[in-house]
C-alpha cells in the first residue's frame, strides 16, 4: 500500500459527488420549507431559515451521502480503497476547513461543525470497511 496506488481522481470525484448531493438536499430542504411548509413570506426569512438549517441538513444527508462514497470509492480502488478514502478526507478537511476559515465568525455553532467533521470522516470508512468486507466474504 503506497502513495501511488491511491486514486486521487477517484477520491476528488466521490468529494465532488458528495458536495453535489448535499449542496442540492440543502435547496432541496429549503424549497420544501418555502412551498410547502412556510409559503408566503418575503425572501429575507428564506434566506435566514437557509443559513440556520444548511448545516443541519449537511450533517443529516451527509452520514448516508460520505457512507456510499466510501462504499463507492471501495468497490472501485480495488487496489488500495482505504489509501483511497483517506486521500477523500484529506481532501474533504482541506476544503470544510478552508470554508470555515471564510466564514463571520460565531456563524455556525463550533458543535455542529465538529459533529458534521466527525461523522461524515466515520460515514466514509465505515462505508469503505462495508464494502471490502462484503468483497471478502464468500
Amino acid at each position: 500500500m503506497t502513495l501511488k496506488s491511491v486514486r486521487w481522481g477517484l477520491a476528488v470525484l466521490a468529494l465532488l459527488l458528495c458536495y453535489l448531493i448535499t449542496v442540492a438536499c440543502a435547496f432541496g430542504w429549503v424549497a420544501i420549507y418555502g412551498h410547502l411548509i412556510h409559503p408566503g413570506q418575503p425572501d429575507a426569512h428564506y434566506h435566514a431559515y437557509a443559513q440556520l438549517s444548511t448545516p443541519w441538513v449537511a450533517l443529516i444527508t451527509g452520514i448516508p451521502v460520505f457512507f456510499g462514497a466510501g462504499w463507492w470509492i471501495a468497490r472501485k480502488a480495488t487496489e488500495n480503497p482505504t489509501g483511497t478514502a483517506l486521500a477523500m478526507v484529506l481532501l474533504y478537511l482541506a476544503v470544510d476547513f478552508a470554508f470555515l476559515a471564510g466564514a463571520p465568525a460565531g456563524s455556525l455553532p463550533v458543535a455542529l461543525m465538529a459533529a458534521n467533521l466527525v461523522c461524515k470522516v466515520a460515514a466514509v470508512f465505515a462505508g469503505c470497511a462495508w464494502a471490502r468486507r462484503a468483497r471478502a466474504a464468500p
